[in-house]
């Protein structure tokens, strides 16, 4: 390619090396690019190094150099390089780089990964990718470098007992869907230490849309009362809660109180989760007895423990649901809401010996589940 000029390699999420392949034999080649004189790496998830390969590089027309979100950029190249002319590389965000020069390119770069500066303006971490990222998760890390994620997962974390700090929370303006999986020693999800709600901490993960909780054994809060008003689930519409074996319940009554938007809702194999919503001292239901007014589906599977979905007595409507699911629920009782009456709803009651489908009812708290009679529900078996 000796007449190439600029080369641009933007958003291949795979890509480790830029120009591949090894010297068997251990020799060295130069390989020149006479008359590159603009490089650009940008979105680049897996990339660890122009070439990991035995050559030497020259690029004696080479002037700029800009690399974004590219944060496992470690090396430029393993051998010898020369590059004359360039004296700095663009990096950061590109509405507005910063200019990093350490006197040659290979230092730059290496500079550039330990500043972490490869994670501003990237939108989606799993962070297993990144083992870097994950030893400095609780510590000493740029978090406001991961102000525009939108998806973040957090994954295979041994030694985590909350999931994310109050350090981090305070930056993720963006965040729409957030997964904590496989992590043994997490207790609870948000850590507030620090935050204070009359210094202007308030409305924190507002943007989150879904939530998925998965293998979490020693978890038992999905979320800690929150009176400070810090953290908003507002816009929440879907939270999935599966085999998580420490939790006794999903909710509090003032914490479902707050989740508006939420449509679907899927709890699996929890052991000892014996109410969805429990009801705390104090605590009371608003004035039309509607919670969850978006609610659309509920799915819930495999608790042994679940004798009702909310602990207290009285009536609980849910406006919006169309279909329920209950599996492998032996000790369900109670339902714990109130029906409207022009509500389409499927509900499938498998192991509990109901099976209700298409049909408009109520069904009270405080006693058993009232049901039609399967003749009036047109069910065969």
């Amino acid at each position: 390619m000796v007449q190439l000029e600029t080369l641009i390699v933007r958003s291949c999420n795979m890509l480790t090396e830029i120009i591949g392949g090894v010297q068997e034999d251990g020799s060295t080649d130069e390989i020149v690019f006479s008359k590159m004189k603009t490089l650009e790496l940008e979105g680049l998830q897996n990339l660890t190094s122009f070439c990991l390969g035995s050559y030497t590089f020259n690029f004696p027309s080479l002037e700029r150099v800009d690399v974004f979100r590219c944060p496992k950029l470690r090396t430029f190249t393993v051998r010898q390089l020369s590059s004359p002319k360039i004296h700095g590389v663009f990096t950061g965000f590109r509405s507005n780089p910063t200019f990093h020069w350490e006197g040659d390119l290979n230092a730059t770069i290496e500079q550039i990964y330990m500043k972490y500066d490869g994670f501003k303006g990237i939108d989606d971490v799993q962070l297993s990718s990144f083992p870097m990222l994950k030893e400095k998760w609780h510590g000493q890390f740029p978090f406001e470098n991961l102000e525009y994620l939108e998806r973040l997962v957090l994954d295979e974390c041994a030694f985590f007992s909350n999931a994310i700090s109050s350090n981090l929370l305070m930056h993720l303006y963006f965040l729409n869907e957030l997964a904590v999986e496989r992590c043994d020693l997490v207790e609870e999800l948000f850590e507030l230490e620090g935050l204070n709600a009359d210094e202007g901490d308030v409305g924190l993960l507002k943007s989150l849309g879904e939530l998925r909780l998965i293998d979490l054994p020693t978890l038992v809060h999905v979320w800690n009362k929150d009176p400070q008003g810090i953290m908003s689930f507002e816009n929440l519409t879907l939270l999935q809660v599966e085999n998580c074996s420490s939790l006794t319940n999903i909710f509090t009554l003032s914490m479902a109180s707050g989740l508006v938007n939420l449509q679907h809702l899927e709890v699996k194999r929890c052991n000892l989760v014996d109410h969805v919503i429990i009801k705390e001292a104090e605590e009371e239901i608003g004035k039309d007895n509607t919670i969850f007014p978006s609610m659309q589906s509920i799915i819930l599977e495999c608790l042994p423990s679940l004798s009702s979905f909310y602990s207290a007595s009285g009536v609980l409507k849910l406006p919006s649901l169309k279909g329920i699911e209950i599996v492998g629920c032996p000790n369900m009782e109670l339902l714990a809401s109130k029906l409207c009456k022009e509500m389409d709803l499927s509900m499938i009651a498998e192991g509990n010996e109901e099976r209700i489908h298409e049909g408009d009812f109520n069904i009270s708290i405080g006693g058993k589940v009232i049901v039609p009679s399967l003749e009036e529900l047109g069910v065969e078996y």
